[in-house]
């Protein structure tokens, strides 16, 4: 039997002009799902996106989008990123990892949604977070809508990584592939250090 998934999402029955709205970040920012909040997003404003460190294409910080959204994050990464901090189009907000979690379930960053990407559901209904089990899950659990890429390249990993497809307002249904970091070349230098090790 197939599971039913979600409705793609409204946004303006889910957000509304100066909502804070989480995106998942690191390897897992669902790039498909921003797009979508861009394409759609007509008479909004000032909307907080919060996130960790966010890989790739972080289009929702350039200038272009700066009366849209305005990005609040713990880690400062990427040039785009950089460039509004320092231009005050966007916010860092220093705050120990262990202790973002709270920022959620106590009130202090009060989630109106959470963007995430999942992997899709399996034969009970229950998606992974797959790469990005690091604040992720405690955005799901606090905020008021859960809006999901549902991503055939999220990898299931094990532990507390699981979302019910029930938890999900809406969705939509695009393969995109993980945010990968590649190495640095290696020079004279490193390979000098290589030969002691």
């Amino acid at each position: 039997m197939a599971i039913a998934l979600p409705p793609e999402p409204n946004w303006h029955k889910l957000i509304k002009s100066g909502s804070r709205v989480f995106v998942g970040g690191t390897a897992s920012v669902p790039y498909a799902l921003v797009q979508h909040l861009i394409e759609n997003s007509e008479g909004f404003s000032d909307i907080e996106l919060v996130h960790m460190l966010a890989l790739g294409d972080t289009r929702w910080a350039k200038e272009e989008y700066k009366r849209l959204f305005k990005a609040n994050t713990f880690f400062i990464g990427g040039e785009a990123i950089r460039r509004a901090v320092d231009e005050g189009r966007a916010d860092y907000t220093p705050v120990f990892l262990s202790e973002i979690s709270s920022l959620f379930s106590d009130g202090t960053l009060a989630l109106d949604a959470a963007l995430v990407n999942v992997s899709p559901p399996d034969e009970f209904g229950y998606c992974s977070l797959g790469a990005a089990v690091d604040i992720s899950m405690s955005a799901v659990r606090n905020c008021q809508q859960v809006v999901a890429q549902i991503n055939p390249q999220v990898p299931r990993t094990a532990g507390h990584s699981y979302i019910h497809i029930s938890e999900i307002t809406a969705c939509i249904e695009a393969s995109e592939p993980l945010v990968e970091v590649s190495p640095p070349p290696i020079d004279s230098v490193a390979e000098r250090i290589g030969q002691y090790v």
